[in-house]
């Protein structure tokens, strides 16, 4: 016999641990679009390559966005 508590805390915590697991992925998109990204477009100085680097970097500002959201929707659940 189980109760829903017990059921509603081990949800909880995956939820949480989901939460901390996207929040990390956030943080490593960031710096590596700080870190490495951005310093590497401004030494490119080929178009082409240079057109392709700025279109990383906003896929990767869309994946943070959607990042975002994600765990926003897993905030209301809580």
């Amino acid at each position: 016999y189980s109760s829903g508590a017990v059921i509603i805390e081990g949800n909880r915590s995956l939820i949480l641990s989901v939460k901390v697991v996207l929040a990390f992925g956030m943080i490593g998109v960031h710096f590596y679009r700080g870190l490495f990204l951005g310093p590497r477009i401004a030494r490119t100085e080929a178009p082409a390559k240079k057109t392709a680097l700025q279109k990383l970097s906003i896929n990767l500002v869309k994946l943070n966005l959607a990042l975002g959201v994600i765990i926003m929707l897993f905030a209301g659940v809580l």
